[in-house]
């Protein structure tokens, strides 16, 4: 993987934790009326754990591997 591209995963600002509605949003927040909040948080599972995957490779190996799982799981 070029290091553009490992520059560009890593300065991803990427949520700790999955988005949650409160009882009060629930109904009111287009997310939830839309069903979005489930597809959001898929994407940014992915996101988090192809930061992790890059990061730990870079350490370990001093680059990164491309693999398909990584973009297609």
């Amino acid at each position: 993987m070029g290091h553009e591209q490992i520059h560009i995963i890593l300065s991803w600002e990427v949520r700790a934790t999955d988005y949650e509605s409160t009882d009060k949003q629930k109904g009111n927040d287009r997310r939830e009326i839309t069903g979005a909040t489930p597809a959001m948080n898929r994407i940014h599972t992915h996101k988090r754990v192809l930061q992790v995957y890059v990061r730990d490779n870079l350490d370990h190996y001093g680059f990164v591997d491309i693999n398909k799982r990584m973009f297609y799981p």
